[in-house]
């Protein structure tokens, strides 16, 4: 915005001010992100996260549009709006991306009991092991990782009427699961009956029974309506992950310098603020359960993690390289 003064020759004692807008300075770069959970998710916590950091660091030159809740499909119909054009951006869980057949080497991360703690996992996005595995997926793929821009609760089991404090209590349950391969063959594993289910109609599948069910971490149980009919929570801590910002290549590739700059710098401060306020977040969420009624139980943990061995051999080599599993786990 330039201001400039004028004076006239009919009131030589009088200032008058003009306000000159350039047009440059009202042109926002907007970037639509679009997601497939509920606003109040870590999905979502992630992507707005993301969307205030931008604005803040840009003094507005720079904005996110969010669409939630499926609205352009499922994850891998985004990431195909991602290629295509449709939209920029996703949030979604780091794993997220093996769903393509470009990012198989990430279905790793679904290895029961890979990362001792969410620091271990933090250290693994951070190294030169998790560079290499990306760097192929950007070129291939056409979509970029940016960081993490949320953390999620560690993954349990949590179900409607069936109280689960060891591993012959999953015999039959019906449990929701994300589509996807490893998720699937480790509740087979386990004796479960795993069902995909879209995130978005995960309640009415509790509800009806259609599921008995679902996998997911308490930070999102208590910040959605699934809690009004999951009654058990057994805390096996079975799979560690982290919400990625996703953008597409070709969006990036039409960027400034400058903006380049400032989408990464964004995403750096969201994951810093996701880092520092996990722990808090975590145990808010924990206390929370009590308020909703739902009883927690405390799980015999060695039968649910007696079958990491087994998920290593039958993926390993073939869904992602042999030794992956054991450089991951040697990361400081």
């Amino acid at each position: 915005m330039n201001l400039r003064r004028f004076t006239t020759s009919l009131y030589p004692n009088v200032f008058i001010f003009a306000l000159i807008f350039s047009v440059d300075a009202f042109a926002v770069t907007t970037l639509k992100l679009a997601h497939v959970a509920h606003p109040t998710s870590s999905i979502g916590i992630g992507a707005q996260r993301f969307a205030d950091n931008l604005h803040y660091i840009t003094e507005g030159q720079m904005a996110v549009e969010i669409v939630p809740r499926g609205v352009f499909g499922g994850i891998p119909d985004t990431f195909v709006q991602m290629q295509t054009g449709g939209v920029d951006m996703q949030t979604i869980d780091l794993m997220a991306i093996s769903l393509l057949n470009q990012g198989h080497e990430f279905k790793v991360l679904v290895t029961p009991y890979l990362f001792r703690d969410q620091q271990h996992l933090r250290s693994f996005v951070s190294s030169e092991l998790f560079s290499d595995l990306m760097d192929p997926v950007r070129k291939e793929t056409g979509i970029r990782y940016l960081n993490l821009v949320a953390e999620r609760s560690p993954r349990v089991v949590s179900t409607t009427n069936t109280a689960v404090k060891n591993v012959t209590d999953l015999k039959g349950v019906k449990i929701r699961v994300p589509p996807h391969p490893v998720f699937i063959a480790v509740f087979k594993a386990w004796g479960a009956n795993p069902t995909p289910v879209k995130p978005t109609d995960m309640y009415m599948a509790l509800k009806s029974g259609m599921v008995d069910g679902e996998d997911n971490g308490v930070m999102n149980l208590v910040a959605g309506s699934n809690t009004q009919v999951i009654k058990h929570f057994t805390p096996i801590n079975w799979l560690r992950m982290g919400v990625a910002a996703w953008i597409s290549e070709r969006r990036w590739q039409s960027f400034s310098q400058q903006e380049r700059d400032w989408v990464n710098a964004a995403a750096k401060l969201s994951s810093e603020q996701a880092a520092s306020s996990y722990d808090d977040e975590l145990a808010t969420a924990m206390r929370k359960l009590t308020e909703f009624g739902i009883t927690v139980h405390e799980p015999e943990m060695a039968g649910f993690m007696s079958i990491t061995d087994t998920i290593v051999q039958q993926f390993e080599g073939q869904d992602w390289s042999t030794g992956l599993v054991k450089k991951i786990q040697d990361l400081p």
